[in-house]
C-alpha cells in the first residue's frame, strides 16, 4: 500500500494545470510588426494595442474594460489617447484627452490561440493571433487572490498611479524581460516603445535596449503582410528595472538622452490578480532537457527551480488513518539513470531527516512523463525506483478527451526483494472548475482518474485501484484530489479514503 501510495503522488503530486489566464503578448507570425499585449484580471481584460496610424506612425489603443461573457467571449471599447511628452511627466496625471474609435471582441479557442475581431470607425475587421514566445518560452499566468509582494516574476501591467495616463507592459520569462512602454511624445500624439533581451547585473536588475518603430503599414491596410519592413525596430536607448518587492519598482531609461527615473507599481483593475511564472520549455527531441523546470502550459509540467509550496495528504480507513503536510521544492535540471530530467525534493512533517527526489519531463509533444524517484534518509540513498517495459506517459489532454496507458515500475531498497508493480492509468480531461482550498481559489483542470495496480514481492501480489477526481494548477503540485482506494490483499478488500489540498505556495 505505501509503495503504490508513493508511485501514485509520483504523478499526481507533480501535474499541474492552467487557470486559463490569458496574460501574453499575442502577434500574427503573418503580419509581425504589430501586437496586443493582454493583461488578465479575474473576469476583466486589459488589452494594449500597438499599432500604425493612417500616415504609418505609431499608434496604441486600448481596449478598456473587456469582460467576460455569457459565451466565453469578452467585449469592450476601443479608445485612442493624447497625453503629456514622457519627459515632462512629472508627478500629475500624464492623460489629456480620450477618444472612442469602436469595439472589440476577444475569443479564445484555446489557451495559446486568439480570434480578435472589432470595429473602428465603422470598420470592420477579425485577426488570428498567437502568444508570442519570450526568449525560451511565454510565461505561465494564473489569477490569484494572494499577495504578490513575494513573486519574482514581474509580468504585468504596471504604471505610476500619480501619472495616470502611462504605463508599461512587462512579460518576463526567467531574466528575459519583453515590455511595451506606452507614453507620448512630440505634440501630445501617443508613442510606443519595446524594450527587448535583458539581462540580470550584478546588483540584480534587469537591464535592456529600448528599440522604436518609426513607421509601418496603417491597421486597417494589414492583411496578411508583415506591418514594417526587416529591421524597422531602432535602437533609440536603454531601459533598466529594479524591483524592491513583487509589487513595486523602479523603471530608469535613458531615450533619446533624457534619463529619468519612475516608480512603478502593478496596476490592478479586476476583483483578482495574476501571477505568472517563467515556463521553460523541453531542449527538443524525444524529450527532456533545459535549464530549469518546464511546463507545456496548460494542465501539467514539472516544478521550476527554486519554486516550493505545501499539500496536507490525509488517508482515513484501513489499515490506518494518518495525516502529514509535504513540501516540495523545485531543483532545476538533473539526470536519472542516464536520462535527462528536471528534479523536486519532497519532505514530510513526519520524518525531517528523509526526504524523496522525483523526476520528470515534459516531452516535445506536450506530453508530461514521470522518470522515477529516490528516496534518501540523511542524506544517503535507501531506495530508487524506474519505470520499464513502457513509459509514464500523460499526453496533453484537451477538455473531453481521455487516454490510457501501462507502466511497469521497479523499487529497489538494499537487503529487500524488488517490488514490481505493472500500472494501469485511465486519464479524462473534465472542464475546469473553481476550487477553493487553503492556498486559495483556483480555476483549476480537472481529471477523473483511474490507476490499476499489480504489485509482486517476495511472491506476494497485491492488487489496488483507486479512483476519483484530480484537480491540478499550472506551474505548481496537484491544488485538490478526492481519491477512494481499495486494495486486494489474500482475498480480502481494504478501502481507503485519500485527499489532498495545496496549503500554501
Amino acid at each position: 500500500m505505501r509503495r503504490h501510495a508513493i508511485a501514485l503522488s509520483l504523478l499526481a503530486a507533480s501535474t499541474f494545470a492552467s487557470a486559463q489566464n490569458y496574460t501574453a503578448p499575442w502577434y500574427n507570425p503573418a503580419e509581425t510588426g504589430w501586437g496586443l499585449n493582454i493583461t488578465h484580471q479575474g473576469d476583466v481584460l486589459f488589452p494594449t494595442w500597438f499599432t500604425y496610424d493612417v500616415d504609418g506612425k505609431p499608434l496604441w489603443l486600448i481596449v478598456s474594460g473587456a469582460r467576460k461573457q455569457a459565451d466565453g467571449s469578452y467585449t469592450g471599447e476601443v479608445f485612442r489617447t493624447t497625453g503629456v511628452p514622457f519627459n515632462q511627466i512629472n508627478n500629475a496625471p500624464s492623460l489629456l484627452n480620450v477618444n472612442k474609435l469602436g469595439t472589440a471582441r476577444l475569443v479564445f479557442p484555446t489557451p495559446d490561440s486568439l480570434n480578435f475581431s472589432y470595429t473602428l470607425n465603422g470598420v470592420t475587421q477579425s485577426k488570428t493571433l498567437q502568444k508570442l514566445a519570450i526568449g525560451s518560452g511565454t510565461p505561465v499566468c494564473e489569477t490569484t487572490t494572494q499577495s504578490r509582494a513575494g513573486a519574482t516574476n514581474f509580468t504585468d501591467m504596471w504604471w505610476n498611479p500619480s501619472e495616470s495616463g502611462w504605463g508599461i507592459n512587462i512579460f518576463q520569462q526567467e531574466d528575459n524581460i519583453f515590455a511595451t512602454w506606452f507614453t507620448y511624445g512630440e505634440g501630445n500624439r501617443d508613442a510606443w516603445y519595446m524594450v527587448s533581451g535583458t539581462t540580470k547585473q550584478a546588483d540584480g536588475s534587469l537591464k535592456g535596449k529600448l528599440y522604436r518603430i518609426n513607421s509601418g503599414t496603417p491597421l486597417l491596410q494589414i492583411n496578411g503582410q508583415a506591418a514594417v519592413a526587416q529591421g524597422a525596430a531602432i535602437e533609440v536607448g536603454e531601459m533598466t528595472f529594479r524591483f524592491s518587492t513583487g509589487e513595486r519598482g523602479t523603471m530608469t531609461y535613458t531615450l533619446n538622452g533624457v534619463t529619468q527615473t519612475k516608480n512603478i507599481e502593478r496596476q490592478q483593475f479586476g476583483d483578482a490578480q495574476t501571477v505568472c511564472k517563467s515556463q521553460v520549455v523541453t531542449g527538443g527531441g524525444g524529450g527532456g532537457g533545459g535549464a530549469s523546470g518546464t511546463s507545456n502550459g496548460e494542465c501539467y509540467g514539472v516544478i521550476p527551480s527554486g519554486v516550493s509550496g505545501k499539500v496536507r495528504f490525509n488517508q482515513s480507513g484501513a489499515p490506518q488513518s494518518m495525516s502529514f503536510i509535504t513540501t516540495y521544492k523545485g531543483l532545476g535540471a538533473a539526470a536519472f539513470r542516464g536520462q535527462n530530467a528536471f528534479a523536486e525534493e519532497l519532505t514530510t512533517d513526519i520524518s525531517t531527516n528523509t526526504s524523496t527526489k522525483q523526476y520528470a519531463r515534459i516531452n516535445a509533444d506536450g506530453s508530461y512523463e514521470t522518470v522515477g524517484s529516490e528516496s534518501f534518509t540523511n542524506g544517503v540513498k535507501t531506495s530508487e525506483s524506474y519505470f520499464t517495459n513502457g513509459r509514464n506517459l500523460l499526453p496533453k489532454l484537451a477538455v473531453g478527451a481521455s487516454t490510457t496507458y501501462s507502466v511497469r515500475q521497479v523499487s529497489m531498497t538494499p537487503g529487500q526483494p524488488d517490488l514490481i508493480a505493472d500500472l494501469s492509468y485511465e486519464y479524462q480531461r473534465l472542464p475546469n472548475e473553481s476550487v477553493t482550498v487553503a492556498g486559495g481559489t483556483f480555476n483549476a483542470c480537472k481529471f477523473q482518474t483511474k490507476v490499476t495496480t499489480m504489485a509482486t514481492a517476495a511472491g506476494f501480489v497485491t492488487n489496488v485501484v483507486t479512483t476519483g477526481p484530480v484537480w491540478t494548477l499550472a506551474t505548481h503540485p496537484q491544488i485538490k484530489s478526492d481519491i477512494d482506494s481499495t486494495a486486494t490483499v489474500f482475498g480480502a478488500n481494504v478501502t481507503t479514503k485519500q485527499t489532498t489540498e495545496l496549503l500554501s505556495q
